[in-house]
């Protein structure tokens, strides 16, 4: 699903005037893909031959679906104007509704919205799920990387010669487990989902303000998840801050739901007594 952060309501809704057609939203489609995207964050549950695909679409956002292949049902609650089988609707609150295959949805939020599709399957992989469930599953957003996440993992190559680090004494950290603890109750508000900047990393499940100490990485001396799952980036949502020993991120600025944390190594480099003095 493709989303473009709109400044006034009423341009967003003047583009779904008139639009349930297919070949209309993709024209809608290809016109935003110009612009920055939100990531909605996609969560998947797989059970008793069923999909669940599930994600938040922040408010003010234009976003557009893939071509679906199979019929399915639609579960939101939130406010949102979208096409839907019997034309474009603003639906509020809580809303079941049939989507029959081959449709293609646009729509606009007013408010932060929670969409899940779920269907039937007999397939337990998710790529081939997607690939089931769209001819357009390459354009998922939970398949595309974007150039910042190319860009997170290029400079995280650069961070390891920087400092000296192989990646052989990287893995030897991450799969290191005596010193692994789970995040103190109340402060485990962050999801491990996978990642398309490596493996797997940890995303918001609220929307966070900037300067909120939001997850410790140590906990006397301890590494808990935010410490093994934070991915790298040069531009990072969140920093590393001390209180005494212990280590907690603190957000940079706002954070969306679904949006991954990520954190500049070098920064926390300079404050994790572990891993300082190890680089050459």
């Amino acid at each position: 699903m493709d989303n473009l952060p709109i400044s006034h309501e009423e341009t967003a809704l003047s583009l779904l005037d008139g639009m349930p057609s297919v070949d209309a939203v993709r024209e809608l489609e290809n016109f935003i893909m110009q612009f920055p995207q939100v990531d909605a964050g996609t969560l998947n549950l797989i059970h008793g031959g069923m999909c669940a695909r599930t994600i938040m679409i922040p408010a003010g956002n234009v976003l557009t679906g893939a071509l679906t292949n199979c019929d399915n049902i639609c579960i939101l609650c939130g406010d949102i104007t979208v096409t839907t089988d019997e034309g474009t609707k603003r639906l509020t609150g809580f809303n079941v509704l049939p989507a029959s295959a081959g449709t293609k949805r646009a729509g606009v939020t007013h408010s932060d919205t929670w969409w899940s599709m779920v269907w039937r399957t007999d397939l337990t992989d998710i790529e081939a799920i997607e690939n089931e469930l769209t001819d357009e599953s390459a354009m998922l957003q939970s398949r595309r990387s974007s150039a910042k996440e190319i860009e997170d993992r290029e400079d995280f190559a650069v961070f390891m010669v920087e400092y000296g680090f192989s990646a052989e004494f990287l893995k030897a950290v991450a799969d290191y487990t005596e010193d692994h603890a789970p995040a103190p109750v109340g402060t485990d508000t962050l999801s491990k989902w996978p990642s398309k900047i490596h493996g797997y990393g940890l995303f918001a499940t609220e929307r966070y303000t900037a300067g909120w100490v939001i997850a410790p990485m140590r906990i006397d001396g301890m590494r808990t998840p935010a410490g093994r799952y934070i991915n790298h980036s040069p531009y990072p949502n969140y920093k590393a801050v001390t209180d005494g020993n212990d280590i907690w991120c603190r957000a940079l600025r706002d954070i969306e739901y679904g949006e991954e944390i990520t954190l500049n190594y070098r920064q926390v480099l300079q404050v994790n007594p572990i891993l300082k003095g190890c680089e050459k």
